[in-house]
């Protein structure tokens, strides 16, 4: 057993570690393909030297083998050394010295944070055998390639651009698959052009034992629209066109607008995520009252219920929506591929509020004034 406060502030100091890495391999084109690998790595790293054993129950997107230019597999991880690290990543790099000191120096530099204020009441204890962990080490890969740097946000939202690149970590219960700790961290939320850097910003949630706390600043003026992907199907489209539709890159950062009330909400009736982007986001999410569900049993449920009567003011899912949470402890069944057992393939519906996630399931089942 260790202390919960104690696991939730070692997350966050390697999802800060991760931001880091992200941004030094950012400085030079050709880290890029290697970014994924080498974050994951180094928060297993992290995480298992905290707490031993724990590495084998973190889960990512991101295979540690990685093949150099020579055509070489390599299995890349965080050695016990800054030398042997860099070791490693000259012969993934293909020979660069100075850029594999300066990522080995990124990985194995410790992260000191400040105690978080509101953790501080946070007293019980957690079994850490029993908590599993998804990561996606960089979400919103194309745009983080690509580096756009000079977006205007629009009502808070960035449609593009390195603001929508984040690190996901989630931790969740290993029995029942609910997350209760999430952390969004964007690398480049913010550009200090005197100093010719990014500021980064870390977003997280607890929902533990009905302890709910988080450190979003949520938006005083509240978003009125809701979130939609640009692919979304147009039957879906058409039932929200009386409605300010607001679009995105990042399945973390179109999450992260809602939690921080940029936008109500976010439909998705198509496939296109995993388990390694909702986990933290969904966690976050039910740390304000809110929530991540899987967008087929949860319209499907709806259209039998009476959403005005069922909801009614109430702060708590109804029970039969409740069932339809993204859960992350089990695979899908009937399917092999080690991918396609972890995609979410009935859609999502994030939200942040019961009251904006009545107000989406009324316009999805045509439930409006009736």
């Amino acid at each position: 057993m260790v202390k919960l406060s104690e696991l939730c502030h070692s997350m966050l100091a390697v999802s800060e570690k991760a931001a880091n890495v992200a941004r030094t391999i950012r400085s030079d084109k050709d880290f890029k393909t290697l970014g994924d690998v080498l974050i994951q790595e180094t928060v297993k790293h992290d995480l298992n030297k905290k707490f031993e054993g724990f590495g084998h129950r973190i889960f990512g997107e991101e295979s540690n083998t990685f093949m150099n230019q020579l055509g070489e597999k390599i299995t890349v991880e965080v050695k016990d050394s800054v030398d042997k690290t860099s070791d490693l990543l000259k012969r993934v790099l293909n020979g660069k010295v100075e850029a594999a000191d300066l990522l080995a120096k990124a990985v194995h530099t410790d992260i000191v944070l400040s105690e978080e204020p509101c953790l501080a009441d946070v007293t019980e204890d957690i079994d850490v055998s029993n908590v599993g962990v998804w990561i996606d080490p960089i979400d919103s890969t194309a745009q983080y390639i690509k580096g756009i740097e000079d977006c205007e946000s629009v009502n808070g939202i960035y449609r593009e651009g390195l603001q929508c690149v984040t690190v996901l970590i989630g931790a969740y219960n290993m029995d029942t698959g609910l997350p209760f700790f999430g952390i969004i961290n964007q690398p480049f939320s913010m550009k200090d052009h005197d100093a010719k850097r990014w500021i980064g910003r870390c977003h997280w949630g607890l929902n533990y034992n009905r302890r709910k706390i988080n450190n979003l600043s949520v938006a005083k003026q509240r978003g009125l629209g809701f979130m939609l992907n640009w692919q979304e199907k147009q039957s879906i489209q058409d039932k929200f066109k009386n409605h300010a539709i607001d679009s995105s890159h990042g399945a973390g950062y179109k999450m992260l607008c809602i939690a921080l009330g940029l936008t109500r909400g976010y439909p998705v009736s198509l496939g296109g995520s995993y388990r390694w982007d909702t986990c933290a986001p969904q966690a976050i999410l039910t740390s304000l009252g809110g929530g991540i569900l899987d967008y087929s049993k949860t319209v499907n449920n709806a259209k039998s219920m009476d959403l005005a009567q069922v909801f009614n003011g109430k702060s708590e899912l109804p029970d039969k929506l409740a069932k339809c949470q993204v859960l992350y402890h089990q695979p899908n069944e009937g399917v092999t591929s080690d991918t396609q057992c972890w995609y979410n393939n009935g859609g999502l519906i994030g939200f942040s509020s019961n009251q904006n996630l009545h107000d989406m399931l009324e316009i999805l089942v045509d439930q409006i004034n009736q």
